[in-house]
């Protein structure tokens, strides 16, 4: 008797949300020692500190350092949106720009 052979169907599109990884956390190991964190943020310091990382005038470990003393604990990159938006010690956002 012959084998009776299955109908194509096509697979089901996956979410928006997980072909684009929406709602899933990424986080790599520290790059360099922990700098202390000044307690109040400084948004002119933390500009001037992006403003000489772009230009190449400082590396990622110096950067990193000058936003810490500028008052920024964290950042985050939003890839839906391509933004980045810098912390300050208690969550709040000190500076959101588009990523070029």
């Amino acid at each position: 008797m012959p084998r009776r052979r299955r109908r194509w169907r096509p697979r089901p599109v996956p979410s928006r949300a997980s072909r684009t990884g929406y709602g899933h956390h990424l986080s790599t190991a520290p790059a360099h020692e922990v700098f202390p964190i000044a307690t109040t943020a400084d948004p002119a310091a933390l500009t001037a500190a992006l403003d000489l990382h772009a230009a190449a005038k400082i590396s990622y470990a110096e950067m990193s350092r000058a936003l810490a003393t500028a008052g920024i604990e964290r950042w985050t990159f939003d890839t839906e949106v391509l933004t980045i938006t810098y912390y300050d010690l208690a969550g709040t956002p000190v500076l959101s720009e588009p990523v070029n």
